[in-house]
């Protein structure tokens, strides 16, 4: 029925397998060890890291689905297999501190998910309310799955998030507060806005492809700059706040790029 950790438990290189059932890690307890815990069927996951005490061994979801129902922070990386789901329910922040890894045919949905590895990996799909990209060390995104978050991505923090592959969104929005490094490869994005703001730099010799609708802008009054090319490529992509492009930008036959009124675009 539950497994409820208040004090240290190490699960050393073995696998622990816990089926249906709710897994929780107390404020007083650690889950540590080099082997994984696997969760399979339906239940609870929930890992209270507010007084320091972290989940440190490897988490994988295998089947069914897992909720999170309070805050919780997990400092292992944590792999969602084919078919199963990460659900995290309303009000509620999952803090991913390490590797997150989504697999074909799986899902992470819910509220909040805030991710403060280094390399999230989706081939699945990633539909949280919100996505927060935390932290002061550098991330990568990769993967060919999708992105769909209602309210957006947030890349915030202080170091870079980069692209080791092609990635494509459709998301709310995609607010670049830090550098975005593209590479040389093609970032996606459809519908939604699209935000550099002031503390955001947009790098890289790949392309930022834009399909549907939806704002473009890139604010530049401290000097960063928006360097990563640019192609509209369908639909209406406006601009609605004074922006600023130091990159080439292809509008595609057939697509608009408008400018709101009192609004000016300098490339």
């Amino acid at each position: 029925g539950g497994l409820s950790v208040e004090s240290t438990h190490n699960i050393n290189e073995h696998t622990l397998t816990f089926n249906a059932g709710n897994f929780s890690k107390r404020q007083t307890g650690s889950v540590t060890g080099t082997g994984r815990i696997v969760f399979k069927g339906n239940g609870i996951l929930v890992s209270d890291d507010s007084t320091g005490n972290s989940f440190t061994a490897p988490v994988e979801i295998a089947a069914g689905t897992r909720g999170v129902n309070s805050t919780s922070g997990i400092s292992s990386a944590i792999t969602v297999e084919s078919g199963a789901t990460l659900s995290i329910s309303i009000n509620v922040t999952l803090n991913a501190r390490n590797d997150l890894t989504l697999k074909p045919d799986s899902s992470i949905v819910g509220q909040t998910l805030v991710f403060s590895g280094v390399n999230f990996v989706n081939d699945g799909t990633v539909n949280p309310v919100n996505v927060v990209f935390s932290g002061d060390r550098s991330q990568t995104i990769s993967g060919s799955g999708e992105w769909r978050s209602p309210n957006g991505i947030n890349l915030n923090g202080g170091g870079t998030v980069s692209l080791p592959s092609d990635v494509t969104m459709q998301t709310g929005a995609l607010n670049v507060n830090i550098r975005l490094d593209i590479g040389g490869h093609t970032l996606g994005f459809a519908n939604g806005n699209f935000n550099k703001q002031l503390s955001g730099t947009v790098t890289g010799t790949g392309l930022i492809r834009f399909t549907g609708n939806g704002s473009l802008n890139s604010l530049t009054g401290d000097g960063n700059l928006f360097t990563a090319s640019i192609e509209i490529a369908s639909g209406t992509r406006g601009l609605t706040a004074p922006s600023a492009f130091a990159a080439p930008v292809v509008i595609k036959s057939g697509a608009r790029l408008n400018s709101s009124g009192g609004v000016t675009m300098h490339v």
